[in-house]
């Protein structure tokens, strides 16, 4: 699930991941929107929200409400602003600074996906 406020930038995210063929991309464009989603949907491997949503609740609160429904999914946060100015990120959480491009988005998703991955026990 995509979830920005501001089309362009939304628009520019989904065509970034729309040329994975195993991608099944939402995207909305508020909070109002994605918690509904959040609540609906029977299953979300991936969340990439904006940091900084209109309204009283932010992408961190959406990220915790993902993530109780959810609790192996991989969360890619996003802000124009600097990662140590974000109060309330967590560990589990991958970030992306405004204005990242295809690579960047890759490599964070896959960190995401890494830091929910659960540790697997071999034999012998």
């Amino acid at each position: 699930m995509i979830v920005e406020d501001r089309p362009g930038v939304l628009a520019t995210i989904e065509a970034m991941v729309e040329s994975w063929r195993e991608a099944d991309i939402t995207s909305v464009d508020g909070f109002t929107n994605a918690s509904a989603w959040i609540k609906a949907v029977d299953h979300l491997d991936l969340l990439l929200c904006d940091v900084r949503l209109p309204g009283k609740m932010d992408g961190l609160e959406l990220a915790r409400m993902a993530v109780a429904a959810y609790p192996s999914i991989a969360i890619v946060m996003f802000s124009a602003d600097p990662r140590w100015e974000i109060d309330g990120l967590l560990e589990r959480h991958s970030f992306l600074r405004k204005p990242f491009g295809r690579d960047a988005l890759i490599a964070q998703i896959d960190d995401a996906f890494l830091r929910v991955r659960k540790p697997v026990s071999l034999p012998g």
